[in-house]
């Protein structure tokens, strides 16, 4: 459903309607009847049952209680509810963040008690409780108070579930406090004697001085850290100095970082783009873009190099890309998708038809985009290659799963057959269909779907 207009529309349709809307969900959704349930509740009555829900959770942590993969959810939408039963209370700033830490309190006993496979009830402690407590902390003036509980829940985090509140500390502490922070933290780094410890209290200091914008404390952190200056530390360091405006001692770290044409190439890019345009270096900046574009041949890469060269090179840049890609012997199907959406029509079909033999047809989930693509453009045999590819992939697997897929990849060769009369070398439909036939006969099940008109639903 768009919600450009709807809440407007839900507006005009008036109290009671929505009332009478929301008790009939509420009769059937239990996630329905919470939400009217907290709406109508009054603030105690939403705090009596959050604080319920924190009892529930550890009762059943000490009985043994365990979610497994497939009902970890229901656990992850519990807590998610609890959260806006806080929320709808509307507590103090004080209180909020008090009912936040009681929350996050209960992180271990969560995380022990379910399969979090996927993560869907981490996030709701490092996501939404986080964003809540920074919500309520900015809010807040007791600034001693507040840096010693955001000391208190990095230092006791077992589960790695509040350490996302150190990147948010300089939107509810001022730069004084953030100071001390990175101070006690460098403090406690340097007396630690466990490693993970240790590395954790160093990366507090060093998410504080980003905040700060202090790239003199990074950098003398992350050098304690790294033994020596890799590619990731040479860039996040230049990166602090740009983003502290200092691009010149930025620009130098980036060229200093150690040389890989893979690792962290679109990072080291993005980076070097920044710097050399803050320092109107705009020569050296087209040449990276340019290196990018040639890297990863996509619509946002040309539009950055088109960008700081002129649109009036639109041509140029594309001919001379076509030309690359062509050259290549390799089928890219990202080149490909390129060619297409840049309407290269010439350029897709020459470039498909002399790589025909390397179409793999298990990546379907690129090619039915793509082939969709080449049958609006009219480029029938190019479609017909790759629609060919899609079938015998499934064919040859004996993928019965796939095989209403198969019928419509096969029907669509049916139809494209009757507008192409050069079949190149690749041989008309009729042989290719002789061919799947007598190599296939026996597959039953995909032969009586074909057989059968109604089932070419794709």
């Amino acid at each position: 459903m768009k919600n450009d207009n709807t809440r407007d529309r839900l507006i005009n349709a008036g109290a009671e309607a929505l009332a009478d809307a929301l008790i009939r969900l509420a009769e059937r959704h239990n996630d329905a009847m919470n939400a009217v349930r907290r709406l109508i509740a009054n603030p105690q009555t939403n705090l009596d049952t959050y604080r319920d829900v924190l009892k529930g959770i550890r009762r059943m942590s000490d009985r043994g209680d365990f979610y497994d993969w497939r009902d970890v959810g229901e656990l992850a939408t519990e807590l998610a509810d609890a959260l806006l039963e806080i929320r709808d209370a509307t507590p103090t700033p004080r209180l909020g963040v008090e009912l936040i830490v009681d929350f996050l309190e209960i992180g271990p006993s969560a995380m022990e008690m379910c399969d979090d496979s996927n993560g869907v009830v981490s996030d709701v402690f490092r996501l939404d409780a986080i964003d809540e407590f920074v919500s309520y902390a900015r809010d807040y003036d007791d600034n001693d108070w507040l840096m010693d509980l955001t000391m208190k829940l990095i230092g006791d985090d077992e589960y790695a579930l509040n350490e996302r509140l150190i990147d948010h500390t300089s939107e509810y502490l001022p730069e004084s406090h953030l100071r001390l922070l990175a101070n006690r933290f460098e403090s406690l780094a340097a007396t630690e004697s466990d490693g993970f410890e240790q590395s954790t209290y160093y990366a507090c200091v060093e998410a504080l001085a980003r905040q700060l914008r202090n790239p003199q404390l990074f950098e003398k952190t992350r050098r304690k850290t790294s033994e020596s200056m890799g590619i990731a530390a040479c860039l996040d360091i230049g990166e602090v100095y740009l983003q502290s405006g200092e691009p010149e001692q930025a620009l130098e770290w980036f060229n200093n970082a150690p040389d890989d044409k893979a690792f962290m190439l679109d990072r080291r890019y993005d980076l070097l783009l920044e710097a050399n345009r803050t320092l109107g270096l705009n020569d050296e900046a087209s040449r990276i873009a340019r290196l990018r574009f040639n890297h990863k041949r996509q619509a946002g890469t040309l539009s950055e190099l088109l960008e700081l060269i002129g649109e009036d090179h639109r041509n140029a840049v594309l001919d001379d890309a076509a030309s690359q890609i062509l050259t290549e012997p390799e089928l890219d199907l990202d080149d490909l998708v390129f060619l297409i959406e840049q309407s290269r029509i010439e350029d897709v079909e020459a470039y498909l038809l002399a790589r025909a033999d390397q179409i793999n047809g298990r990546y379907y989930s690129i090619l039915v985009p793509i082939v969709k693509s080449l049958v609006e453009l009219s480029l029938h045999l190019p479609a017909t290659l790759l629609y060919r590819a899609l079938l015998d992939s499934i064919l040859e697997r004996g993928y019965s799963k796939a095989y209403d897929h198969a019928v419509s990849y096969l029907r669509s060769l049916d139809r494209l057959a009757d507008t192409i009369s050069d079949w190149r070398e690749f041989g008309t439909h009729n042989a290719y269909f002789d061919t799947v036939k007598a190599k296939h006969g026996r597959k039953y099940s995909f032969w009586n779907r074909y057989g059968d008109p109604g089932s070419d639903s794709l």
